[in-house]
């Protein structure tokens, strides 16, 4: 699993994320749900382990902006 699971303490409706790790041409995946152990601190889980939920979107990095949308509430 790449990165580490994160719980927001509020609703919110777009999620902006930026990372130097993503590699240009690979495909990602966002999850929502699942089980998450370990410490939280701000919403971030570290140590511990994550069951996937459900896979909610996938992404391939295009360059230096990917965008990546949907309609609704996930």
């Amino acid at each position: 699993m790449w990165g580490e699971p994160f719980s927001p303490t509020k609703e919110y409706e777009s999620v902006a994320f930026s990372s130097s790790e993503l590699t240009n041409g690979l495909t990602y995946e966002v999850y929502l749900g699942g089980i998450s152990t370990g410490t939280v601190n701000d919403g971030l889980y570290q140590g511990g382990t994550y069951t996937s939920g459900t896979e909610v979107a996938s992404f391939t990095t295009s360059g230096t902006v990917t965008s990546v949308g949907r309609m609704g509430r996930w």
